[in-house]
């Protein structure tokens, strides 16, 4: 007997036919997806640069870019300055361009259009040219920076240099550089906080935070470190023995910061400078009004007396816990260290 209620079976979308039209069509999709990629790669690498920042702020994309990559310069890093001066709109096509192809952007000095695309951008950075070759040392003040500059790019631009800096002390990060020989101030001076916003700002204290310390604490911290201490195994000691006297309110008592108030006087009294860190320092000179003045002035400068170096600031940022109180160099160019101040005065007889 025939059951009059029993119905056909449905057919759901996924189920019998329609599973079989899904499947095959996900999988032609696949089938296309490494041409369409590879279409659409192809389009981009010739496709000319859209300076997004420079037309949103209203700004000239008819001028040409001025870039210095030094010798040294990782891809990541020459990648990254290309997005920052609005070069390239992606910085994963031009990596990718650059690591299928072998290529390899070549450091120099370059002026390039805004409007070029990857392939042409790739090709222009192949033949880098520089034409000075100019060392900052650790520990400079920027005055020591004009002084280079000058014998270099001439007197002008030293003072232009020293006019743009005014409020950078510590922030010109001390390197050798290879510059255009008809570099301005403005250019160097840009070379030299982009070479500390890459090498120290992100790498270094975006990534090593300590005990809250502001960038600029760690900053004027590591100036001192770097002007009081020769030898690297000795800056996260003393780092550690400034940042305990500060936690414990005593007074810092670094030599180097009198150093530094007995030159900054001397400048601004118009005077020629021959010694910009004087090597004697007399009773009266401890005693000298100034903000930098340690001595006097429990707490930090108000701001880094000279220009450090890396070392210096993984000193501040990894300081050692030690049961040191006090340090001091000795003629001999060793550090001795003390946990008393008797101990201490002892150490200034025998090494001093």
């Amino acid at each position: 007997m025939q059951n009059n209620d029993s119905k056909p079976k449905e057919k759901y979308l996924f189920g019998g036919k329609g599973l079989k039209i899904f499947v095959g069509a996900f999988l032609i999709l696949i089938a296309l997806f490494p041409f369409w990629g590879y279409f659409y790669y192809k389009g981009a690498l010739i496709k000319k640069n859209y300076p997004e920042q420079k037309i949103s702020k209203g700004e000239d994309t008819t001028t040409l870019a001025d870039i210095i990559i030094n010798p040294g310069t990782t891809t990541e890093e020459i990648v990254d300055q290309l997005y920052k001066a609005d070069l390239i709109n992606s910085k994963i096509l031009l990596k990718t361009h650059l690591f299928l192809n072998k290529e390899v952007l070549q450091a120099g000095h370059y002026k390039i259009p805004y409007n070029l695309n990857v392939l042409e951008l790739a090709l222009y950075m192949q033949k880098g040219t520089f034409d000075e070759r100019i060392t900052f040392l650790e520990g400079w003040r920027r005055e020591e920076y004009a002084n280079a500059i000058s014998k270099t790019f001439g007197l002008k631009i030293a003072e232009d240099f020293l006019y743009l800096t005014e409020n950078l002390e510590g922030y010109l990060f001390p390197d050798t550089y290879f510059l255009p020989k008809e570099s301005n101030a403005k250019l160097i001076v840009e070379e030299l906080s982009n070479t500390f916003d890459t090498k120290i700002l992100k790498t270094l204290i975006g990534q090593n935070q300590h005990r809250n310390l502001s960038v600029k604490d760690i900053i004027i911290l590591a100036s001192l470190v770097e002007r009081e201490v020769s030898e690297n195994q000795d800056r996260s000691i003393v780092a550690g023995i400034l940042i305990k006297r500060l936690e414990n309110d005593w007074p810092l008592d670094v030599d180097a910061t009198i150093q530094y108030a007995l030159t900054q006087e001397k400048i601004n009294e118009g005077k020629t400078i021959e010694e910009y860190w004087p090597k004697t320092i007399t009773q009266k000179n401890l005693t000298i009004e100034s903000s930098y003045n340690t001595r006097l002035n429990k707490g930090l400068p108000p701001a880094p007396i000279c220009n450090p170096g890396e070392s210096s600031i993984q000193g501040v940022l990894n300081p050692v816990n030690t049961e040191y109180w006090f340090y001091l160099t000795g003629l001999d160019g060793k550090m001795y260290y003390a946990k008393t101040l008797e101990e201490h005065e002892t150490n200034i007889l025998n090494y001093l």
